[in-house]
């Protein structure tokens, strides 16, 4: 809404000054001091302002006031403007992922810029106070004024300012004219005719009343004033003075109006009018992406796209032009499974692209959501991968990304993977998402009592299979791990006498000279591959075969965890990695010290370790049915684990505890055959435990439940004691009280 100055050639302004006609003299007068007094040196000079009613407004003076005005008050305090308004739009960075905000800047920004704002007011206050009140810029100047105050969150003063506008300088046909129409009359318009002649037009801005009515409605939104703001944006709608030209200015405020109450479906018919008055095509085709948005959250996905499709087309903002592109990919516009599918090749190809390299992960992100729609949950995992792989600082699309990886592996069942995914979200990035990783906040807790669960009794069972080894079998075994695990941490030794780590200071023996073969030829050690691999072979000899493990990597791990279920999810079969069960204790997870004699130490293979062993099996696995059964509600789980349990472990049934969550969870899934097994089992053997009464009698157990029978007996038994202690002294008669209660 903010009007550029069009610079006029010097003759055409001549001319205007000609002809154009001096307005009659205002009706209002202005103290620019106040109660303060002119400084002494200019006591006797009076202000230009102070001149009007003392001065013929002749052709020349016209000329006059009107060209300093202009050039020299008007022409800087709009660049100003036009300054901070550009300077809070670049601050502004647009959320493509979410609903834009109307505006493409906020007045928080041009509020902080209140230094130049400051220079906007003071400057036009000059204008009008050296300068005659008849030249044509005084309404112009005003209405600087109030916009100043607007963008500085002022709108008290912003109010003020514009309704002055519209009280003293909407014009009058005759100096004698008291038609005082304002805001609020019964008046049918309240809007000023604008009858302008060709040079005019040319050569001036329209005065400011008509669009300082405008920016009241606006001031009034932004105080969320939306009772008056609505009742003065539907009169300006059937106001026959109202000019062509704010037509669709009304549309934009009118939108905004309705933007601010979040009824979508009117902001956006309205917006569509008034996609002209954007400064810019860039904020055109930002108005024109608000659109989409806007018809695309009230399910028109013709017109979302189409309107995608031009704001992509408009914009100079590569950023935009992706989500533009994206968006429009997934406007699906029938239930055809080829269109998901010609989407998803349309990603595909873009992510391929050079142009769009530098949002490859928000690209494959956007493939995955398509994916999940048909759903594909395979080719889903493989584009939330490649968006991983090509994110690198992109937090929010990061943690999207992790979700729905982490919510596909819950749903899979593969709850170890689950948790690794989920604890690698990360919160601040953005409120919504913040909101849904605190959701899942207890979902993670159970996931991790699994983790737990399944790992000790992976590594337990591991433990128990080398045991059960041949002696000279186990120790080949043993040794050869050792070995290799030492020179992954780069020590020299192979651990067989002690467990210290290699010592570089220890080493008498001369280093080796990689270049000793190179004092005859001429050649750099790089470009000479006999060396080069001569070099790599004696490193791998000494050092053996390092992996690569530095911080950077770890998203790859992740992604192979990903592509590779059978290997990332959670081992149903009992197997672990003996490696790992060798280097940890059975009481934990701490690393010990990599050598032959403490791995052998942490083998079940004693009587006394073995029950050790079994009891840690049997304790995990009884949480981690519990916690299937009553943090997840997976009561198939659950039932297939406690049925694991009884194979492996029939006499430690936990009196009874084991049948009753059996049958419970075979209940649950329906299987009344199952659940009635269990329940006589229960009965049979647990009756009179506290599983079988709360099978049989679960009431029995609350405390709160009381027996009627004792209760009528205390009443009884209370109520003849009062009546002997009544009987008694008074001070045994307190005492005597108290000892009851």
């Amino acid at each position: 809404m903010l009007k550029r100055t069009i610079t006029p050639f010097f003759i055409l302004l001549i001319l205007s000054g000609t002809f154009v006609p001096a307005i009659a003299q205002p009706t209002w007068t202005i103290d620019p001091f106040g109660k303060e007094k002119k400084p002494q040196k200019f006591e006797n000079r009076k202000l230009g302002s102070e001149k009007t009613a003392d001065k013929k407004f002749t052709v020349p003076r016209n000329f006059y006031q009107n060209t300093v005005t202009h050039y020299n008050y008007y022409f800087n305090a709009n660049n100003r403007v036009n300054t901070v308004i550009d300077r809070a739009k670049l601050s502004l960075k647009d959320d493509y992922s979410n609903m834009l905000a109307f505006y493409p800047y906020t007045l928080e920004s041009t509020s902080s810029q209140k230094v130049e704002l400051d220079s906007v007011i003071y400057t036009s206050t000059a204008g009008i106070l050296l300068h005659d009140l008849r030249n044509d810029w005084i309404d112009n100047m005003y209405m600087l004024i109030g916009k100043a105050y607007f963008l500085r969150k002022d709108f008290d003063s912003a109010l003020m300012t514009f309704q002055f506008i519209n009280y003293n300088l909407f014009p009058r046909k005759r100096k004698n004219d008291n038609d005082d129409r304002i805001i609020g009359t019964n008046s049918i318009s309240i809007a000023s005719k604008e009858k302008r002649n060709i040079l005019q037009k040319l050569t001036a801005i329209p005065p400011s009343r008509n669009d300082a009515i405008l920016w009241l409605a606006r001031t009034l939104i932004e105080q969320d004033e939306f009772a008056e703001s609505g009742g003065l944006i539907n009169t300006l709608q059937v106001d026959p003075n109202l000019p062509k030209r704010l037509r669709n200015d009304l549309a934009e405020v009118n939108a905004y109006w309705f933007f601010k109450q979040g009824l979508y479906d009117s902001t956006a018919v309205h917006l569509e009018k008034a996609l002209s008055t954007a400064d810019n095509k860039q904020d055109q085709s930002r108005w024109e992406f608000l659109l989409a948005q806007l018809y695309e959250k009230g399910g028109q996905y013709e017109k979302a796209s189409s309107y995608y499709s031009k704001a992509s087309k408009h914009t100079v903002d590569p950023l935009l032009d992706i989500h533009a592109r994206l968006n429009d990919a997934k406007m699906i516009k029938s239930d055809n499974p080829k269109e998901l599918d010609k989407a998803i090749d349309n990603l595909a190809k873009m992510g391929r692209r050079d142009k769009f390299e530098a949002y490859r992960d928000i690209v494959y992100f956007s493939a995955g959501e398509l994916s999940l729609h048909k759903p594909d949950t395979n080719a889903a995992i493989v584009f939330f991968n490649k968006s991983l792989k090509y994110n690198e600082a992109n937090t929010n699309y990061m943690n999207r990304a992790y979700l729905e990886l982490g919510d596909i592996a819950y749903n899979r069942k593969q709850y170890r993977l689950a948790a690794a995914l989920y604890d690698s979200l990360q919160t601040g990035s953005d409120s919504l998402l913040d909101l849904r990783i605190a959701k899942i906040k207890e979902r993670k807790e159970a996931l991790l009592k699994i983790v737990t669960a399944i790992s000790a009794i992976e590594r337990e069972d591991s433990l128990q299979r080398v045991a059960l080894m041949p002696a000279g079998e186990r120790d080949d075994y043993i040794k050869k791990l050792v070995r290799k695990l030492r020179r992954e941490k780069g020590y020299k030794d192979d651990g067989m006498r002690d467990g210290g780590a290699y010592n570089p200071f220890s080493n008498t023996q001369p280093p080796v000279d990689l270049f000793a073969a190179n004092n005859t030829k001429g050649e750099w050690y790089f470009n000479n591959s006999s060396l080069k691999s001569r070099g790599f072979n004696e490193f791998k000899s000494k050092w053996g075969t390092r992996n690569n493990v530095d911080n950077w990597r770890r998203k790859s791990s992740v992604e192979t965890v990903i592509t590779n279920p059978v290997a990332g999810g959670d081992n149903k079969s009992g197997k672990g990695n003996p490696k790992d069960s060798l280097k940890s204790g059975s009481a934990g997870s701490t690393e010990t010290e990599i050598s032959f004699e403490a791995m052998l130490n942490n083998l079940p293979l004693t009587a006394e370790k073995v029950n050790e062993s079994n009891e840690t099996i049997a304790t995990n696995m009884i949480m981690l049915a519990k916690t299937y059964q009553n943090d997840l509600e997976e009561y198939q789980l659950a039932a297939d684990t406690y049925e694991d349990y009884l194979k492996r472990f029939p006499d430690r049934l936990l009196d009874g505890e084991v049948y009753l969550n059996l049958h419970f969870c075979y209940t649950k899934l329906g299987n009344t055959q199952l659940a009635n097994h269990y329940k006589i089992l229960l009965n049979n053997k647990y009756a009179n435990t506290v599983s079988g009464q709360k099978l049989n009698n679960p009431a029995s157990l609350d405390p709160k439940t009381k027996n009627p029978e004792a209760t009528k007996n205390t009443k009884t038994f209370i109520t003849c004691s009062l009546k002997a202690t009544l009987k008694k002294p008074l001070l045994k008669r307190k005492k005597q009280i108290v000892c009851m209660v």
